[in-house]
Parts: structure tokens; sequence; C-alpha cells
């Protein structure tokens, strides 16, 4: 799904009117309009007040794409993916069993410099794998978060501080 159709969903599901929205953004709905259609691109600068207006984790997702040109964990919503609950957990548990299984290939006792084609294949492979369980995750925490009516910025801004304290990474404003 495009990002703008994301944000006329995201909108709708808020029951926020265009003009509404457009007032919480400090745009004319005329622009909210073309961001939904496609026949706009959301502003750089107005990106984190739309995920902060919307607050809803495709949106986020989207706006993290966009930002980087997408490269991105995405939001699954392809025709094979069940957004139930339980068929979620089923596909992350099978991803990352898959994962788990690929990093058993990852060769972790040789030198980089030693590194055989076969080694980049396997290491990149894994990768995918790795991927592949980040990204149903990522869609399963979506999707608890607006099932459970919860925050996904507040839920990841917790989650960020419990990592910081954890020290798996430096403190950063969140």
């Amino acid at each position: 799904m495009k990002t703008g159709e994301v944000v006329a969903q995201a909108r709708k599901e808020r029951d926020l009117s265009q003009q509404e929205l457009s007032e919480l953004l400090n745009v004319s709905r005329e622009s909210v309009s073309q961001y939904e259609t496609g026949r706009g691109t959301i502003p750089e600068d107005l990106r984190t007040a739309t995920v902060k207006a919307l607050d809803d984790p495709q949106v986020t997702i989207a706006m993290w794409a966009e930002s980087t040109g997408g490269v991105s964990v995405p939001y699954l919503d392809g025709p094979m993916i069940d957004h139930h609950p339980a068929a979620l957990m089923d596909l992350a548990k099978k991803e990352l069993h898959e994962a788990e299984a690929s990093l058993e290939d990852v060769p972790t006792t040789k030198p980089l410099s030693m590194f055989t084609d076969e080694d980049v294949k396997m290491v990149r492979k894994s990768n995918k794998e790795l991927l592949d369980a980040a990204a149903v995750i990522l869609t399963q925490v979506a999707d608890n978060c607006k099932l459970l009516r919860k925050s996904f910025s507040r839920e990841i801004k917790e989650w960020i501080t419990t990592l910081i304290a954890r020290k798996y990474i430096t403190r950063r404003n969140v």
C-alpha cells in the first residue's frame, strides 16, 4: 500500500476528516487530499507531525520507508498474510525457527578474510531469514497495538528505553 493510502486509511479509522487532519498538520485540506491520492508526496518536514497526529503503526512504518528511500522493515500486508493474532504468531514462530536454523550454517569461527564465496552466500541467506522474521515480528507488534488500542509510538519508545537500560544501545532522545 502506498504511503498516502496508509495515511487515508488511518485518518478514516480515527474518524478524522481531511479538514481535521489538515488543521492538525497546519496544511490545507487540498494538500491532505493530494497526499492521500498520491498526487503529491508528504514533505519531509510533515512526516513526524503526521506520525504524531495519526499515531498509527502502518503510518509510522510507511514514513520510515519514505524517509529512507524504502530502506526499512516493511509492514506485511500482502495476500499471503493472515492478520489474525494466532496466525501471525504461528508465522512469527516459523520465521524465527527458519532464521535460527540459517544461523547454524554461518561460519562463526573463521576470520572474515578467510570467508569463501559459499560462506558469504550463507551469511546473506541468513540475513534474509533474519529480515523475514523481523518483518513478521514488526507486523505482529503493530497489529497487537492496534487490537489493544495502544500507541505504537509509545510502545517503541518504551522498548528503546529498555534497550538503553540494558546497554544494548547508547542513550538517545526518545
